[in-house]
């Protein structure tokens, strides 16, 4: 399986943030939402999944939209010291085997396009994927020794630092693909907590964090890349925004555009 982490950069140094924000993820005891999507192998008895570190105690295991709770011993199994779960048969999880990962053309929840010209790939709006994944919380004393994000540095984005810091209005712009449109976020497809996309997010954490006026416009498409984002610059231009999210590569990785390709248009863009 292939788990994706995404990690919003932040953008004030950490003597900005209030006592009351929750830690980060790499510091925190007690894991809370680590995403889960269980899958079995054609080689396997069952299906599995792996969490981001290994618990201290069993992990409590329940649906992406918190709505059911899951059994340990009925509905799945972890081996301490490890980070795998492993469904037991009749489970509730729900789970899908790898050729239901790669259906047969024309089959119902496909992408609409294929590379090797055999198999595509699942895929669903709306709830689909909502209700097919899950959260494990759990304690752990596992070190995080991977990359993480580190403070900007006080001279970068100083105008903006600034107008939030004296709860001044401050327009954010966001340009990227369907990912930053909110597109299946839970707000968009009705499915518990029924949170926004992230751009709306951010804003309202700006708002709580200084008490400024957020005003958030996007400018994202669906399906766009990189090539068309370039493209936008007038429009962006044209909102006067005091801050712009570009958030672009989902769709130039999917239509094979060179790493260096793409990193030469994004240059190209913020400039």
């Amino acid at each position: 399986m292939i788990r994706r982490l995404f990690l919003l950069l932040p953008l004030f140094t950490l003597n900005e943030l209030p006592a009351t924000d929750p830690p980060p993820f790499w510091t925190a005891p007690q894991v809370q939402g680590d995403p889960l999507f269980f899958v079995q192998v054609e080689s396997e008895p069952t299906a599995k999944a792996l969490m981001l570190f290994t618990p201290d105690e069993s992990p409590v295991i329940r649906s992406a939209t918190l709505e059911t709770t899951y059994e340990t011993g009925k509905d799945y199994e972890w081996k301490k010291g490890t980070r795998e779960i492993m469904l037991k048969a009749g489970t509730r999880i729900p789970y899908k085997t790898t050729p239901e990962l790669h259906p047969a053309p024309n089959s119902p929840h496909i992408y609409n396009g294929c590379r090797d010209g055999k198999s595509w790939m699942l895929f669903g709006e709306g709830r689909f994927f909502h209700d097919l994944e899950c959260v494990a919380s759990y304690p752990t004393s596992e070190k995080w020794n991977d990359p993480r994000p580190s403070p900007a540095p006080d001279a970068q984005l100083a105008k903006v630092r600034a107008k939030l810091k004296a709860a001044a209005p401050v327009k954010l712009v966001t340009l990227g693909d369907s990912i930053s449109t909110g597109a299946n976020a839970s707000g968009s497809a009705g499915a518990p907590p029924m949170q926004p996309g992230y751009p709306d997010l951010v804003a309202r954490g700006l708002e709580a964090r200084f008490g400024a006026k957020v005003t958030a416009k996007n400018l994202s498409v669906g399906g766009m890349d990189s090539a068309w984002g370039l493209k936008q610059v007038p429009a962006v231009l044209a909102e006067a925004p005091d801050l712009v999210i570009l958030a672009f590569g989902m769709n130039d990785a999917s239509g094979r555009r060179k790493p260096e390709d793409f990193a030469n248009i994004i240059r190209q863009t913020v400039e």
